[in-house]
């Protein structure tokens, strides 16, 4: 059944037009729409999961288009039901309220194992991790020779900012992890120079490209931007590599 309803003239509507807020920082804010030919005054009301959080009271000129923001809620972990609705409803109430769902990330722990905890590299990928806030990962380091102490299962994933870093115990360690579903991002730099294949996954490393005194480098020819550890890394093809290892993929 179609039912019609006038939104303006004399039954004097207002409604909440649209609602948005972000998960990361908690800041909402709320467009409130008056079609109402009179000067109103509404209470907008904020609700988190059922409780209410704060009120404005705000004044709307005939036909005037608002936004209403609210102070950062505290989100809890997990999801939020945030709603805003107007005080008193009027002759339409069904667009006098907005509810949205804000799902906080959960925190994620990850493992950076590094061979020289003063190492620029450790520095340089801790900040990396800070930076996604989106992804609310939480970075532990550690140094290489420091991994038998440490229950690798506690974290969602590992990164080795240097493979050649890993003595014989440490990749054994590396490995059961691996096998028993964990996740693994590991680098190749100058200590992996010596090596003959890559530690955990076993592909043979074909020594040092390029590098010295040359100003010789290299290029991305193709990259598959649909696998998830390479997607929105399209840039890359434009990089020059002064210096990388040849790691023979699998046959």
């Amino acid at each position: 059944e179609l039912a019609i309803h006038t939104v303006g003239g004399d039954e004097g509507n207002v409604a909440i037009e649209t609602l948005a807020g972000s998960a990361l920082d908690g800041n909402l804010t709320a467009s409130v729409h008056s079609f109402d030919t009179s000067p109103r005054e509404k209470t907008v009301r904020l609700e988190q999961n059922g409780t209410l959080v704060e009120e404005q009271t705000i004044e709307l000129a005939p036909g005037a288009h608002t936004f209403v923001s609210f102070g950062a809620l505290t989100l809890a972990t997990g999801p939020n039901r945030v709603r805003v609705e107007l005080a008193p409803s009027d002759e339409l109430p069904f667009d006098d309220a907005r509810i949205i769902a804000l799902r906080r990330p959960e925190p994620r722990p990850v493992l950076l194992v590094t061979g020289d905890l003063r190492a620029p590299d450790a520095f340089f990928v801790d900040a990396a991790m800070h930076s996604l806030t989106a992804l609310a990962l939480q970075p532990s380091t550690v140094a290489a020779d420091k991994l038998a102490d440490t229950m690798l299962e506690d974290y969602e994933f590992i990164v080795v900012t240097d493979a050649g870093a890993l003595d014989e115990a440490a990749v054994a360690q590396v490995t059961d992890y691996v096998e028993s579903g964990g996740a693994l991002l590991m680098g190749l730099g100058v200590r992996s120079l010596s090596l003959a294949e890559v530690p955990v996954t076993g592909q043979g490393l074909g020594g040092p490209g390029l590098g010295g005194d040359s100003d010789a480098y290299t290029s991305i020819g193709a990259l598959d931007a649909s696998h998830p550890a390479l997607r929105g890394l399209d840039a890359l093809r434009a990089a020059k590599f002064f210096r990388y290892t040849p790691v023979a993929p699998d046959p």
